[in-house]
């Protein structure tokens, strides 16, 4: 019975550890002002999440506190979702219900006086999401856990030293 409950703690272990998808989004971007790099200075920026188009409805909306700063080649990385949401909860965004575009605002000064720097759609591979891979992957070790539990169960396999 202690391996059957063995085998059961380690089943659950594993399926919360493949069930944990990442909720952030790596962003990196070379920082320029006037034609010249903003080197190794903090800089002030707001993210936003739009819904269904470029101009659709902003669902999610982050700034960064403290401000992220640029390195000695201009580039800045921040991580979309963590940041101070202004707007909406990223955890929130059904990523399957809609099409999404992400909006970069930079204020090179540090300050609030934003400026657009541009709105892209963000693209995912087909239906390959984090959603449906996690779901498929915690049913594969159910049934990987159940199939051991029950071939323990009826002799065909043991864990562990068979001579205890």
């Amino acid at each position: 019975m202690r391996r059957i409950l063995t085998i059961i703690a380690i089943f659950f272990v594993n399926m919360i550890a493949v069930a944990q998808a990442s909720s952030k989004i790596s962003y990196q971007a070379v920082i320029r002002s006037n034609n010249a790099l903003v080197v190794s200075t903090q800089i002030g920026m707001r993210v936003s999440i739009i819904k269904d188009s470029a101009t659709g409805i902003v669902v999610y909306q982050e700034t960064y506190n403290p401000q992220p700063t640029t390195n000695a080649n201009g580039l800045v990385s921040v991580e979309i979702g963590g940041g101070n949401p202004s707007v909406g909860l990223f955890e929130n965004i059904d990523w399957l219900a809609a099409t999404y575009f992400v909006k970069i605002e930079t204020d090179v000064t540090g300050g609030t006086n934003y400026t657009n720097v541009g709105v892209n759609q963000l693209l995912r591979k087909g239906d390959d999401t984090p959603k449906k891979k996690n779901v498929g992957r915690i049913i594969f070790l159910f049934f990987k856990a159940y199939f051991i539990i029950m071939a323990v169960g009826w002799g065909i396999a043991t864990i562990g030293n068979a001579n205890r």
